[in-house]
């Protein structure tokens, strides 16, 4: 009888320590799970009008052209008006609108080489161009960094926007508008012009028209 009891407790004491076992191990294994919602901040800059930080269909940023129509001719009694001839120059503006953006970030914008698009027949290349940026500078005060690559001919401008500036409600403190000036010019070495036969070949055909291939690239600027 007293085998049979302590045969009792025995059991009992098993099943016990399975359910001490049982319920120390459900503390590490329970779980909990919870939901934080938040808005992101907004990402979209205009650049021209015309809004650069559009997605594609699958969510890629896609490749957007935006236009510059903003051009002003030097004043010269020596070319037709609206056309572009060695000795002569001009100028666009490039304005960037981050109204509803909500972070800071840093821009690039890279003038190319001019492209040479003929409509007839030449000889005329691409190296023949000898027009180019000269200067940009930001208006209202706005600091810029301009710089000319003399290997490539590269023109870059870049700048910081910060969130202050994007989050003013003044137009010319939360607008960036960049003037791009550029030349043609009647290259004249020890007393002789020196690009004539080149400038030739460019206008020796009809409806030859010349384009200055601008990039915009936008960062987002985390204090770094």
């Amino acid at each position: 009888m007293k085998r049979k009891y302590k045969l009792l407790i025995l059991i009992l004491i098993i099943f016990l320590l399975i359910i001490i076992i049982r319920s120390t191990y459900s503390k590490y294994t329970n779980k909990a799970v919870a939901a934080i919602t938040k808005p992101i901040g907004q990402w979209i800059i205009k650049v021209n009008n015309t809004d650069i930080t559009e997605v594609d269909d699958e969510g890629e940023p896609a490749n957007q052209e935006f236009v510059i129509d903003t051009f002003s001719w030097d004043t010269t009694t020596h070319v037709v008006d609206n056309k572009i001839a060695p000795g002569r120059g001009g100028s666009f503006d490039i304005v960037i609108d981050p109204t509803d953006t909500q972070v800071s970030f840093n821009y690039s914008i890279t003038i190319d080489n001019p492209v040479l698009k003929v409509t007839g027949t030449t000889e005329a290349t691409d190296d023949d161009i000898v027009a180019y940026v000269t200067n940009a500078t930001a208006a209202d005060g706005k600091t810029i960094t301009f710089s000319r690559d003399s290997a490539t001919g590269i023109s870059t401008i870049t700048r910081i926007k910060p969130l202050s500036e994007i989050q003013s409600e003044t137009n010319t403190v939360r607008l960036d508008t960049i003037h791009v000036e550029f030349e043609w010019p009647n290259i004249v070495e020890s007393g002789e012009e020196t690009n004539n036969d080149a400038d030739t070949r460019i206008a020796d055909s009809s409806n030859s028209k010349i384009s200055f291939p601008v990039n915009f690239w936008a960062i987002q600027y985390v204090g770094e």
